[in-house]
């Protein structure tokens, strides 16, 4: 089995994302994805369901579930690839930087489950009325699924002249 180390691999995601800045985001999430997918099948979860809501200007995780439940999610840490900026004071500029976290596996799965509603173009589903979702991870299929809804207050104005 050809097994490479997160820091190889983060070398390969820095690479890829040079190449095609375009798609940092996606290069990004399909590193963390594969990530989470190799320490989910070291513990044998099967599935993971990670749900959120928000509205009115707040938004949350509200849930990360494991399948089986015996699995024990907690102890484990993952080393994720987060985009981060520090400001550079001799350019002036914010620079961008791609590092490794570690992350304890609920968080990993939650900051995942974020990333993945940012990419699907979601973002901001706690403003106004607000939305809710669910992102299911088949491990044994490698399989990501994102289920969104968007919650909006409709509205019907009608004029009689009488």
């Amino acid at each position: 089995m050809d097994f490479r180390t997160p820091s190889s691999l983060l070398h390969e995601l820095r690479g890829a994302v040079a190449a095609f800045p375009g798609n940092a985001n996606r290069l990004r999430l399909d590193f963390n994805k594969q990530v989470l997918l190799e320490a989910l099948r070291s513990i044998g979860v099967k599935q993971v369901t990670v749900t959120y809501s928000g509205c009115g200007d707040s938004g949350q995780i509200d849930d990360v579930e494991a399948k089986p439940e015996a699995a024990p999610l907690t102890p484990v840490q993952v080393e994720l690839a987060k985009r981060e900026a520090n400001w550079d004071a001799i350019s002036g500029k914010w620079l961008e930087a791609l590092v490794l976290r570690p992350l304890d596996l609920p968080t990993a799965l939650a900051d995942f489950c974020d990333a993945a509603v940012e990419a699907t173009g979601h973002e901001g589903y706690q403003n106004h009325d607000g939305g809710q979702g669910t992102l299911t991870i088949d491990v044994n299929e490698g399989v990501v699924t994102l289920e969104h809804t968007d919650f909006y207050t409709e509205s019907d104005t009608t004029a009689h002249a009488l």
